[in-house]
């Protein structure tokens, strides 16, 4: 008789089990949801949400469009699928191996722990997520070292073709030797104001072409910091300057001086001191970096086709949204 009720009361704990399932709420259920499987192991809305808010400075589902949907749960996928591999070969990265790489970090760009936390907090990211996307990383690594490097070749032939093709990304630009003298136009000033300007800059270019020195013009009667130093902004590369200013001091010859130049500022008489024009850097100087840099891109194109492609095959992925 006791074991019948001991039977009754096992019964109804079980129903009451059941019923608390049946009254789970519904948020819940759906974070459990599964949206994929690898190999059987499931992969969660949940699991999906935190890989989202860490890869994307913590935006959410709902912000995302259909195509960052699919490439996020394709890259969580792929980190499931690095993390499988990486575990039956026997690949490991510790904690200690993560805070090695972090100490590297922090070293090499003079940084407190504090300061980096601080910096990755401004993107999103927690510690807890950088250290798996540190990890993620060194697992990367790893893989690559024993599957990928040993195929990947850059020639010397690579190295030149690519600078020959590359020409603006190695180049020097122009630069000029410049000096000005400035005269500062209120905002908004017209009439007798704006004249008043125009009339001083125009009595400094007359002093000027009648042969005194632009330095002593500059100290002066130049309105600009650099008034006192005689004018020098120094060496300016093209690119660095105004449009307006830059427009005639890189046609200027050297040693020649403008008419009065208007810019947002004010009135400029500009003076090039020396000119340098833009020139190649020599393919001797920059070829293990153009030859590191085709190393980086070639070991990534290779990673991501075998990530891809070959990781796949080895794997049965049932995607489930």
């Amino acid at each position: 008789m006791g074991l019948l009720h001991r039977g009754k009361g096992l019964g109804w704990l079980l129903v009451g089990v059941l019923l608390l399932g049946v009254t789970t709420p519904v948020s819940a259920r759906l974070a459990n949801r599964v949206i994929a499987v690898v190999d059987g192991f499931p992969i969660t809305l949940h699991q999906y949400e935190q890989y989202i808010a860490h890869n994307t400075g913590g935006q959410s589902l709902g912000v995302l469009n259909e195509k960052q949907k699919i490439d996020i749960l394709d890259g969580l996928i792929t980190d499931t699928l690095i993390s499988m591999q990486a575990q039956q070969l026997g690949l490991n990265v510790t904690g200690q191996d993560v805070q090695a790489y972090m100490d590297q970090i922090m070293q090499a760009n003079d940084l407190d722990q504090a300061t980096l936390l601080a910096a990755l907090a401004q993107q999103g990211l927690d510690e807890q997520g950088y250290r798996r996307q540190v990890r993620r990383e060194l697992l990367k690594n790893q893989l690559v070292s024993r599957d990928i490097r040993q195929k990947v070749n850059i020639t010397d032939e690579d190295v030149a073709r690519f600078y020959k093709e590359n020409p603006a990304q190695f180049s020097v630009p122009a630069a000029v030797e410049l000096s000005h003298i400035l005269f500062l136009v209120p905002p908004g000033a017209t009439g007798d104001a704006a004249a008043a300007v125009t009339d001083k800059a125009r009595r400094a270019h007359m002093r000027l072409v009648s042969g005194e020195s632009f330095t002593k013009v500059a100290r002066e009667m130049s309105e600009a910091p650099d008034g006192p130093d005689g004018g020098k902004l120094g060496r300016i590369k093209k690119g660095e300057m105004m449009p307006e200013i830059e427009s005639v001091a890189f046609i200027l010859p050297a040693g020649e001086i403008s008419h009065p130049v208007r810019s947002p500022v004010g009135l400029h008489i500009l003076k090039v001191d020396s000119r340098e024009q833009a020139d190649l850097v020599p393919l001797d100087q920059i070829q293990e970096q153009i030859r590191d840099r085709l190393y980086a891109e070639a070991i990534q194109e290779r990673f991501d086709s075998w990530a891809d492609e070959d990781l796949r095959e080895d794997h049965v992925i049932d995607i489930r949204i």
